[in-house]
């Protein structure tokens, strides 16, 4: 029996290597949510984008021959910037690797792996993730390397756009159902926006703006959300300023 485990918890290239075993990532996906049943944990909803991610990196690793959350290819070189990348904007996240020779009950004997590290565990068992991405990737020598992304995503973004009219640059965020309490940072600081239904908006200045996006929880504000605003009003995926 051959199996390696790693885990990194925090915040796309096509690959040409072979395919996992039929059914895989669906086995995963529900050997994942048996488990987090299980153990008091909400069920978790699968994410294309970070299906894309996960997918992009199991390939990667097949490909290379390496194990590991960093990748040599600085384009890709963590999660985070993987993440980005591949245009998804949660911050709360976490992601499980294992290499494990064919065998029945793939699935199962990876989730068995991880609930059997405590830092694999962790992330595999935390209550707040509600979004989960698998991807999987067998290597030359016949090993299947599968990755497991977790993200917080109580609302999800569905698109955006930057307005400017009588001089004042606002940008418009549309969610997939009606908000919260949320609050919204620019560049680190707080900032008025007006919450309709869905969608949130919010003043901006000129240049790149650093939008974030966040639930209230009593004096607390945990930022499920970075919007990065370019000076050209292109919107794509930010990054984390410690914030929540």
């Amino acid at each position: 029996m051959r199996y390696l485990f790693a885990i990194l918890t925090l915040l796309l290239a096509t690959f040409a290597s072979a395919a996992p075993p039929a059914g895989l990532l669906d086995e995963l996906h529900l050997e994942t949510n048996i488990a987090r049943q299980k153990h008091g944990a909400q069920m978790v909803r699968v994410s294309e984008t970070l299906a894309k991610v996960a997918q992009g990196h199991a390939e990667e690793m097949a490909n290379l021959g390496f194990f590991s959350h960093q990748s040599p290819t600085p384009e890709r070189s963590t999660l985070g910037v993987r993440l980005a990348a591949g245009g998804e904007t949660a911050l709360w996240v976490a992601e499980n690797l294992a290499f494990l020779s064919p065998r029945p009950e793939l699935a199962a004997a990876a989730v068995e792996g991880w609930l059997e590290s405590p830092g694999h565990r962790e992330a595999l068992l935390k209550p707040r993730f509600t979004h989960v991405g698998f991807g999987a990737a067998t290597g030359e020598n016949g090993g299947v390397y599968i990755v497991q992304v977790f993200a917080w995503k109580p609302w999800l973004l569905q698109g955006g756009k930057v307005t400017n009219e009588a001089g004042q640059r606002r940008v418009e965020l549309t969610y997939d159902r009606p908000l919260g309490d949320v609050a919204v940072f620019v560049d680190g600081e707080n900032v008025p926006a007006v919450v309709r239904g869905n969608r949130v908006e919010l003043p901006l200045g000129e240049g790149q703006a650093e939008v974030h996006v966040a639930l209230r929880q009593g004096r607390e504000a945990l930022i499920f959300d970075a919007i990065r605003v370019a000076a050209d009003n292109r919107l794509m995926a930010g990054r984390s300023t410690g914030l929540q």
